[in-house]
């Protein structure tokens, strides 16, 4: 990760998708492990992992997405 990430202060909200999981060295994928160590970097960041969710993963759970930008937004203030 570059060193710029540390220093970003824009509110960030990551989803990835966890469906067919890559296996190294862990259980999870490798982008839900990437994008845990991304929000790990940046302040401010939630990480909200949608077990099984596709690549398409806007339109196949558009309701929940819906609800945790919306709730993510509001926490902003």
């Amino acid at each position: 990760m570059p060193a710029a990430a540390s220093t970003h202060s824009a509110p960030s909200l990551r989803h990835p998708g966890a469906s067919n999981p890559a296996r190294l060295h862990s259980t999870r994928p490798g982008h839900v492990l990437t994008a845990e160590r991304t929000a790990a970097l940046l302040p401010d960041a939630r990480l909200a992992v949608y077990a099984g969710a596709p690549h398409g993963l806007p339109f196949t759970h558009a309701q929940r997405l819906g609800a945790d930008i919306l709730a993510f937004v509001r926490e902003l203030g």
